[in-house]
């Protein structure tokens, strides 16, 4: 019975002492370290020339030669687009909007047509995802354009020209590289560049 008595006493006063640690401002607990988050603005930008190019050039000769046809004034700018774009994050662009087309002609009565019109949707969606690598910026892209052409007849809707490039690249910041090319009479480059 006495030995109790102290041992009671002895948890009283461990209950007191935790009670008044309770009361006491705890310092606060250290944040995780933040990581900041870059920001980079992506520039996708379409080319085309009549001008022959040679099919064999690798990607630095057919940027090279594109700059000596800018200066020249044969290379038709179609394009260019910047997008903002967080780390980590996907963003994305759309530009376009429905055209009326001819799909063809109706006779009605004799002597009188009326001409059948169709919507057709033109435009160009960029999306892109980036991440820091290696002293590079990582983009994950996707770029799709679509654009009326000629009219192949009066009566015929005109033809749309399409573009669509889904690519991974690892660019530094400041520099261009080539996502595509099309080699043909009416040669297409498709370049993008990264600056922070």
């Amino acid at each position: 019975m006495f030995r109790l008595v102290p041992c009671i006493a002895f948890l009283c006063w461990l209950s007191s002492q935790a009670a008044a640690q309770d009361d006491k401002p705890q310092p606060p607990m250290p944040s995780p370290p933040v990581t900041s988050l870059a920001s980079y603005v992506i520039q996708v930008t379409e080319l085309h020339t009549n001008v022959p190019i040679d099919a064999k050039m690798d990607s630095n000769e057919l940027l090279g030669k594109f700059e000596q046809l800018k200066k020249d004034g044969t290379v038709e700018l179609l394009e260019t687009i910047r997008l903002s774009a967080l780390e980590g994050q996907e963003s994305m662009a759309q530009f376009g909007r429905q055209a009326a087309v001819a799909a063809g002609a109706s006779q009605v009565m004799p002597g009188r047509a009326v001409r059948n019109i169709q919507m057709t949707q033109v435009g160009t969606l960029f999306r892109v995802t980036v991440q820091r690598h290696e002293g590079k910026v990582l983009l994950k892209l996707t770029y799709e354009a679509s654009r009326l052409g000629e009219q192949a007849n009066q009566d015929g809707p005109p033809d749309v020209a399409t573009v669509s490039c889904d690519t991974t690249l690892a660019v530094a910041p400041g520099q261009t590289v080539l996502a595509g090319s099309l080699i043909s009479a009416k040669s297409t480059l498709l370049l993008v560049s990264v600056e922070q």
